[in-house]
């Protein structure tokens, strides 16, 4: 007969507490497991070698070409996350500059619109770039000149930094050769519109 009495409490099930049950059972525990990492590849930068030198631009140009900039991505695909930009240059100023811009390879901006220099000369820009595996891209810093730029001035566009999970290798800043400003030459315009529609012409095929 159990009483009240004769329940104790053990020391080795913690105290205050008393449990009662029956149970049997047997089972078998066994598994493997896998653990893969990947890698975020190797990211070399370097200035291409047919980035643009001695060249001149002048008020009002469009996607004047600065600096040719070569990204190679080893042992995995790199994807860099943001980039800068900065206009350096002994003879330079912000205001010869509307926006600034990076060409793709395609020929496509990187930004649709472009973007203004900040008060410390730099661009950022946090758009995707993504470099497949044992490929070398190349992406050209350029920028759009405002209507009248200052004459004798010799900018230049370097790329400043880079964000990325991948071990960069490569020197930065990254700058290019300097270009010159030319306010003496006036770049033509050229309109083209839709002329008058060309009616049906019937030609008579193997006579």
């Amino acid at each position: 007969t159990v009483t009240a009495a004769s329940l104790y409490a053990d020391p080795t099930q913690g105290a205050g507490g008393v449990s009662t049950g029956t149970g049997t059972g047997t089972g078998t525990d066994t598994g493997t497991g896998t653990s893969t990492s990947t890698t975020a590849g190797t990211l070399t930068i370097a200035l291409a070698s047919d980035t643009p030198s001695g060249t001149t631009v002048f008020d009002g140009q469009a996607r004047a070409s600065f600096t040719k900039v070569n990204f190679t991505a080893t042992g995995g695909e790199v994807v860099i996350k943001s980039l800068k930009v900065l206009r350096s240059g002994s003879a330079a100023v912000d205001s010869d500059f509307s926006n600034i811009n990076v060409v793709t390879p395609e020929g496509n901006l990187l930004n649709s619109s472009g973007k203004t220099l900040n008060a410390e000369h730099i661009v950022p820009f946090t758009e995707d770039i993504t470099i497949p595996a044992g490929t070398t891209k190349a992406y050209m810093l350029s920028a759009d000149m405002v209507a009248i730029v200052g004459g004798g001035n010799t900018p230049s566009l370097s790329l400043y930094s880079v964000e990325t999970d991948s071990t960069v290798v490569g020197a930065l800043p990254l700058a290019g050769n300097a270009v010159s400003t030319n306010t003496s030459v006036v770049l033509g315009t050229a309109t083209v519109t839709e002329g008058a529609s060309v009616g049906t012409v019937t030609k008579q095929v193997g006579a």
